[in-house]
């Protein structure tokens, strides 16, 4: 799996890159098909006040996912994100499972 970690209006620490890394590795055990996921990082800055905003698209066979989410601290705004990105796993592999079993008659 690549992944590929960009990020507007502020640099981000070694640790933040880990930290991403490390929470994208575990979307594996949801879907072992992902071949890349995109984290876009940005920070906004609107009356002195900062909102961290991650963005994440992750590339699989058939679908992609796409997921945005801001916060005021950017380790929030990259779990909420990866929190959704996990719910929108579980429901396309819920699905794939539902259309796989056959009505017993």
């Amino acid at each position: 799996m690549n992944i590929i970690i960009d990020s507007t209006n502020f640099d981000p620490s070694p640790a933040l890159n880990t930290f991403i890394e490390e929470k994208v590795q575990a979307l594996l055990k949801l879907e072992s098909r992902i071949t890349r996921v995109h984290a876009a990082v940005s920070v906004d800055r609107v009356d002195h006040a900062k909102s961290f905003t991650c963005a994440f698209t992750i590339f699989i066979p058939g679908n992609d996912i796409a997921v945005k989410r801001t916060a005021e601290e950017v380790h929030d705004a990259v779990m909420k994100g990866i929190e959704s990105a996990k719910r929108q796993l579980a429901k396309i592999k819920t699905k794939k499972i539902n259309a796989r079993r056959v009505p017993r008659e």
